[in-house]
């Protein structure tokens, strides 16, 4: 069997999104279309100078909605914190 061109070398493309998690959100779940809109929810670590970077127990779950998959829009908090 013969792999069409397309297939043997991998296309680098660049996609330009709006609204996805930056740099105090973390561990972004499968995205799940359910319904014409695509779901991902994240982790969100909230650091200050009484708690270590990595107390999850301080850790908030995210959700984000997307219509389109490329603009999404942070919900808020769909899991609060523990403690």
């Amino acid at each position: 069997m013969e792999v069409p061109p397309e297939l043997q070398r991998p296309n680098k493309r660049i996609v330009e999104t709006e609204g996805l998690p930056d740099n105090d959100r973390h561990d972004p779940s499968n995205i799940i279309f359910y319904k014409g809109r695509y779901y991902m929810w994240c982790t969100h670590h909230e650091v200050t100078d009484n708690q270590p970077y990595d107390a999850f127990m301080f850790t908030r779950l995210h959700l984000y909605i997307s219509s389109d998959g490329l603009r999404w829009k942070d919900m808020g908090i769909a899991l609060d914190r523990g403690g």
